[in-house]
């Protein structure tokens, strides 16, 4: 029996299966910002960056362990992170064009310049509030999409060292 799951565990491939996690919790990730960029609640997409990770981890590593669902679940947040970012840079970059067009703010701004300098708007609280109660937000979608595979991954854990 042990023969086995050590069989297991040494053909899981966790550099391609990162690489898979990430490309398709990236697909998560610009869900979350088309969403963002239509108006729509953009949140829900935590549940497409999970499964997106997870599958990606599972198709390229060729197993899905416990230590696979957890990777998937940790890039998942980063890419949440990443795509936060970018709903940032779109809110920057919408409000100093209406801001210029409007004859508030002395030149219009490109989307590039939007999100090399979003960073500098985090240091307002009323931004910073309302990012992180997206991420609050998108990190509950994200644990109801991870919760499954978690349990799933723990039972088979279980299994293995039985």
């Amino acid at each position: 029996m042990s023969e086995s799951i050590e069989n297991i565990e040494e053909s899981e491939r966790v550099f391609p299966g990162l690489m898979g996690a990430m490309l398709f919790a990236l697909l998560g990730g610009l869900l979350w910002v088309v969403l963002f960029w239509a108006d729509i609640f953009p949140c829900i997409c935590g549940v497409a960056c999970v499964v997106g990770a997870v599958t990606g981890y599972r198709l390229f590593s060729k197993s899905g362990s416990l230590k696979g669902v957890l990777l998937s679940v940790g890039i998942s947040v980063v890419v949440m992170l990443l795509a936060l970012y970018f709903c940032l840079a779109i809110d920057v970059y919408r409000t100093l064009n209406e801001w210029y067009a409007n004859g508030e703010y002395d030149h219009a701004v490109s989307f590039i310049n939007s999100i090399a300098y979003s960073h500098q708007y985090l240091a307002s609280p009323i931004v910073l509030k309302y990012l992180l109660k997206d991420f609050g937000w998108g990190m509950l979608f994200c644990a109801i999409g991870a919760f499954t595979f978690i349990a799933d991954g723990i039972k088979q854990y279980r299994l293995q060292k039985e």
